[in-house]
């Protein structure tokens, strides 16, 4: 995405994976636009050579493949979303009430949301961007938490930035996601 007039509101890195092993090299940012919440990040492993789904669009199951995932909980709640975002942008978001409790009638207009990509040989960048009403509508406050976890390759590697105390890979524990500062 353009960088320009971007608030850079936390960038991080992932070395191990959820049990400990070396990963592949990465990188994410969450910024305000003044316009836009976005979510960027890029991973330093050849892309796949198929995807589910076409760039930018909605798809779910992405969890399935190589993806990057950003949940972003409400401040003092268990209401959170999870945003998939694949290596060519395709995405997809939910909502959830509670760990794993889908909202049933959780529906997005998927015009309002901005992908970019770009796919080299042994790396990888996606981006993706929420207008501020549309999340602030999602989620009903501006204080937050957040996580970025990704699953990568075969075997399947999951990474999280936040330490989640859980023996398995399990990104959905919004209690133990980190403080977000929108500003």
């Amino acid at each position: 995405m353009n960088e320009t007039n971007k608030h850079v509101l936390q960038s991080g890195q992932i070395k191990l994976d959820w049990f400990g092993a070396s990963c592949p090299e990465n990188h994410f940012v969450l910024s305000d636009s003044g316009t836009d919440f976005c979510f960027e990040t890029e991973v330093k492993i050849a892309p796949p050579s198929t995807f589910p789904a076409k760039p930018g669009e909605y798809f779910e199951g992405l969890w399935e493949y190589d993806v990057a995932e950003l949940f972003i909980a409400a401040d003092n709640s268990d209401y959170y979303i999870e945003i998939n975002l694949a290596p060519n942008s395709a995405w997809w978001m939910m909502a959830f009430s509670a760990p794993r409790q889908r909202f049933t009638n959780f529906r997005i207009d998927h015009h309002d949301i901005k992908t970019e990509y770009l796919l080299g040989i042994k790396h990888w960048k996606s981006s993706l961007c929420i207008p501020h009403g549309l999340l602030q509508n999602i989620l009903q406050t501006d204080t937050m938490r957040f996580n970025v976890s990704y699953i990568l390759g075969t075997p399947k590697q999951y990474l999280s930035y936040c330490n989640l105390l859980n023996a398995e890979p399990n990104f959905h524990i919004p209690t133990q996601f980190k403080n977000l500062n929108r500003y």
